[in-house]
């Protein structure tokens, strides 16, 4: 084969490879400029760490039966507490736009109950004790907003959240029942390490309204941490 037509060929094939290439790598830039993709929709699953918050306090206490005196007597002070825990959970999400999505989340935890016990009118050591562990689950409901002008890269970009949904905590003998509502607020980023798959993480600080406590009090704040994978339709 001649010096010449051999030229052609190298000339020729190399054509060829650089076309399979371009084929091979433009639908993937095009999808991670354009990510996230208006209407397109996000599946995920993935692990969560929940951390501990308050369940309140609450005194026990006798009445004082000796003639001639009134009120009551403190036999003890107790005070509660749901231990942090790792969980579990899903989401879907849909991006109405490159900015706004929404998402519906669902997570389940298994936080211990962490009992103190203080001010003993015997005079008692102090003692911690650690119950059984409930069964958490967290449905919730929120918006996503991409912060499209912070891009990392083509394909990874930060955003902000805000979720509201249902909490409900059961006992191991599932005899108590407590519900209650779950508010949380965060950010976090997401990544494509394909056309069609995602990694995440998340950041967010929790309020529980209701739920497993000692007393009525109101809100009880905790932090959630999260990793998960996403696969994108």
């Amino acid at each position: 084969m001649t010096g010449p037509r051999l030229g052609r060929l190298v000339h020729l094939f190399s054509l060829i490879a650089a076309a399979v290439v371009l084929l091979i790598a433009e639908p993937s830039r095009l999808q991670a400029q354009t990510y996230p993709r208006e209407g397109s929709l996000e599946l995920g699953g993935g692990g969560f760490w929940i951390g501990g918050s308050d369940a309140g306090a609450a005194t026990a206490q006798e009445t004082q039966n000796q003639t001639g005196t009134t009120g009551s007597i403190t036999l003890f002070e107790s005070s509660a507490r749901l231990g942090s825990a790792f969980g579990v959970g899903g989401r879907i999400g849909f991006n109405l736009t490159q900015s706004i999505a929404f998402e519906g989340e669902f997570i389940y935890s298994r936080p211990p109950v962490l009992v103190s016990i203080t001010n003993d009118f015997e005079n008692a050591p102090d003692i911690s004790l650690e119950g059984s562990s409930l069964h958490q689950y967290f449905i919730d409901g929120g918006v996503v907003f991409h912060l499209t002008t912070l891009r990392f890269n083509d394909g990874g970009l930060p955003f902000l959240s805000a979720s509201f949904g249902y909490l409900r905590q059961l006992t191991d003998d599932r005899q108590s029942i407590e519900s209650g509502q779950v508010y949380q607020l965060g950010g976090g980023f997401k990544q494509l390490v394909s056309p069609h798959f995602g990694v995440r993480v998340d950041v967010r600080a929790g309020i529980r309204k209701g739920g497993f406590a000692f007393d009525e009090g109101g809100r009880r704040a905790f932090f959630v941490l999260g990793g998960s994978g996403f696969v994108v339709f």
